[in-house]
């Protein structure tokens, strides 16, 4: 699925709220007698730690469904669920007329990559089928319960299905919902669509962002801190590094290096995320003591990397300020940064006032470059 920067949904609540509030996935599956299509409805129960990886989702199939001995085989499936979606007319533009303007088509949607174990244990199954009446009911502010139900008919009927059981192996989300446009059009596609009666989740999405807000970091921000680190470094360093040094960084490995900077460092190093709402972390900076033995100043701004989405909006400038009132405190005479020269945030740092006082080659994953010190005055 392509996903521009400025739909990517990150916000594991929402993700999860996606899926709950419409649970009939779409079930894709591709095996050496091609690709078998469904559609059923999938459950997570609301203690799960879905959406990481290792949580399980269930589901239940007829075992005449030939997708029950596709399944069987143990392929690998990929599960669609559908959110919201609403056609948008370039007539809602309050400025259709002045500038250029074209229909488009705002959805929401979670692709779920999982394995898939048979269940033929009957409690397991009745489980399932308990959890699945229960959010049905809930959907549709139903109070019915599988006990109200007949045992007997039940207990009829389980012979003749199959549980699954999806473990969960990644999750990718997008919400394509007017984010690239201006908060003017936003707000007008937003009143047409509460007119014609949209799913508020839409609407919600679609409204303008409120201001991202900065705070600091804590050990619980570790997920969002690695997502947004290698978003952001990928985004950030296209064709100015070498693939293997942009591909060198993962979730996981980046996941482990904030957690020890929280554990181990929390007393030295301060760290500021900010927040979207919507997206959750979408950019941090990390400042402390110096680490250049051969340059005077005496605190550095280790690294700071937000989402290409939040640039030019403020937030970048918000950071900034976050980190150096946390230096400043601590005591800092002068503050330096290691930017890499190509990078085309050099003009942000500047702008921030920064001085360049130093460049030099420094190698990285095997990789040299040319980088340049900033210098500024807290």
């Amino acid at each position: 699925m392509w996903i521009p920067s400025y739909t990517k949904l990150e916000n594991d609540d929402i993700i999860y709220h996606v899926v709950r509030r419409f649970p009939l996935a779409t079930v894709i599956v591709h095996d050496s007698r091609g690709v078998h299509v469904d559609h059923l409805p999938v459950t997570v129960a609301p203690s799960a730690p879905f959406p990481t990886a290792g949580s399980v989702l269930s589901a239940h199939v007829a075992r005449e469904n030939s997708l029950a001995e596709v399944l069987r085989d143990g392929a690998d499936v990929t599960l669609v669920f559908h959110g919201p979606q609403n056609y948008v007319s370039p007539a809602w533009y309050p400025d259709v007329h002045d500038a250029m303007a074209v229909p488009t088509w705002n959805y929401i949607v979670v692709h779920v990559e999982c394995s898939v174990e048979l269940v033929d244990d009957r409690d397991e199954l009745l489980r399932h089928l308990q959890d699945l009446v229960q959010h049905g009911e809930e959907l549709v502010n139903g109070t019915m319960t599988m006990s109200e139900m007949s045992a007997s008919y039940v207990e009829t009927l389980l012979p003749y299905i199959v549980g699954l059981r999806c473990t969960v192996r990644s999750v990718t989300a997008k919400a394509k919902t007017s984010g690239n446009h201006g908060p003017q059009r936003r707000l007008a596609v937003a009143k047409e669509l509460h007119h014609r009666g949209a799913d508020p989740m839409m609407i919600d999405f679609v409204l303008p962002h409120p201001d991202v807000v900065v705070r600091r970091a804590t050990l619980a921000d570790v997920n969002g801190i690695a997502r947004t680190h290698v978003v952001s470094w990928r985004e950030t360093y296209a064709g100015i590094m070498p693939d293997s040094v942009i591909n060198g960084i993962d979730v996981v490995g980046r996941r482990l290096q904030w957690q020890t900077t929280f554990i181990s460092h929390a007393n030295n190093v301060f760290v500021h995320v900010a927040v979207d709402n919507r997206q959750g972390i979408v950019g941090f900076v990390s400042g402390g003591r110096t680490r250049s033995q051969d340059l005077p100043d005496s605190h550095e701004i280790y690294a700071m990397y937000l989402r290409k989405s939040f640039q030019k909006r403020g937030v970048g400038g918000k950071l900034f300020a976050s980190i150096m009132a946390d230096l400043r405190t601590a005591g800092a005479t002068s503050v330096m940064l290691w930017v890499l020269a190509d990078n085309p945030t050099t003009g942000f740092y500047e702008a921030m006032g920064g001085i360049a006082i130093e460049r030099r080659d420094i190698t990285y994953r095997g990789a040299t470059m040319p980088h340049v010190a900033y210098r500024f005055l807290p």
